[in-house]
């Protein structure tokens, strides 16, 4: 298989139709096209068996291994795309939370197949290193991403390992969130000591997957979310918000989030819990920050419901875009309703994998006659 293939306008794989293009250009612009909303639509092919994985067992050990990246890259490709959905494979690493505490030099582990950070005595004690590309880690990450490559050819697109945890949030996890807590009250500038360099790892990691990704012939991005970006994305995040005051939301996460957000050509941010919501008008403010990614507690994804419109309604009238993954936009009545009370423009919306691909069809023609 040669390298997968990129437009010379933006960076889609060879397989995205020119309206797929288009309209996905047209969410990121806060518009539409059609009278229907960016779409994320799949299904499985069922003439494709699943390959069963014949090495280690261990996740430990599976992270860190390019052959299983290859193996997930294999199985990416069962998948089929409707709508705007593009064809990509990710690289799996600790639960898309294990990265950033791993290249610092903190242990983790797994618990019912979920990646866990262990807390750490001393933190703020301990040496921060400075980003270096020849980490092991790096270069078995490095090695899966080509070995993935190779396998998905132009079939696919290839998404760098997602970054995950911001700073803040990786502080919670290793200092515990009640002691990290009350550290931003009784200690916030040794609190802000740790940051700062953590912050700056961050963003050097990023630059140099993006580059890694981009060296292989992909240069557009999903991160984990069920969207996609004709360039460089990520969704960015502060977990550990959940826990804070508008004030501290300031002074410990803008900066961060800040300056993230330039290190890509595209970022949403992914708000965890409906609370962040009294955030909103900061992360507005946040330049190169296009839109919400919309995920509520457990038990609170449903979407139709008239308090999540009013939140719906509020964060397009700042002129964020909103997107929803299939575990929020769960059915095409769900869609339609929210569509109907906000209208189409800069909204994205992932639906469940369907059966088939006549299901498929029939969910992308019903969203499209009704949502005019």
């Amino acid at each position: 298989m040669k390298p997968a293939t990129m437009s010379a306008s933006a960076s889609y794989p060879a397989s995205v139709s020119a309206d797929a293009r288009r309209r996905l250009e047209a969410f990121w612009a806060g518009s539409s096209l059609g009278g229907r909303p960016a779409l994320h639509i799949t299904w499985k092919d069922a003439t494709l068996s699943a390959e069963p994985w014949t090495g280690s067992s261990d996740p430990l050990v599976r992270d860190r291994d390019p052959a299983y990246q290859a193996h997930m890259a294999r199985m990416s490709l069962r998948e089929r795309c409707l709508a705007e959905a593009v064809l990509r494979t990710g690289i799996h690493f600790g639960s898309n939370i294990a990265l950033l505490p791993a290249l610092l030099g903190h242990p983790y582990g797994y618990t019912s197949g979920t990646a866990w950070i262990h807390p750490v005595e001393g933190i703020y004690d301990l040496p921060i290193p400075a980003f270096d590309p020849t980490h092991p880690l790096i270069r078995d990450l490095e090695e899966g991403m080509r070995q993935a490559a190779a396998v998905i050819g132009d079939q696919a697109a290839l998404v760098p390992p997602a970054l995950g945890l911001d700073a803040l949030t990786a502080l919670s996890l290793l200092r515990g969130a009640e002691t990290m807590c009350e550290d931003l009250v009784d200690d916030p500038e040794r609190v802000e000591a740790w940051l700062v360099p953590v912050r700056a790892f961050w963003r050097e990691l990023a630059r140099h997957l993006t580059a890694t990704a981009r060296s292989l012939g992909h240069a557009g991005g999903a991160s984990w979310l069920h969207t996609w970006a004709p360039g460089s994305f990520e969704a960015l995040q502060c977990d550990a918000a959940v826990l804070l005051s508008k004030p501290m939301f300031k002074r410990f996460v803008l900066p961060e989030l800040t300056a993230a957000a330039t290190s890509f050509d595209y970022a949403l941010y992914h708000l965890d819990g409906t609370c962040q919501m009294r955030f909103l008008d900061q992360i507005a403010a946040v330049p190169n920050v296009r839109g919400i990614q919309w995920n509520p507690e457990p038990g609170e994804n449903r979407i139709e419901d008239p308090r999540w419109i009013e939140s719906f309604r509020a964060i397009r009238q700042r002129g964020l875009l909103l997107q929803f993954n299939c575990w929020e936009s769960r059915t095409v009545e769900q869609v339609i309703a929210v569509v109907r009370a906000l209208g189409p423009d800069g909204l994205m919306f992932a639906l469940p994998a369907f059966a088939s691909e006549g299901e498929a069809v029939a969910a992308l023609e019903r969203i499209e006659r009704e949502c005019r």
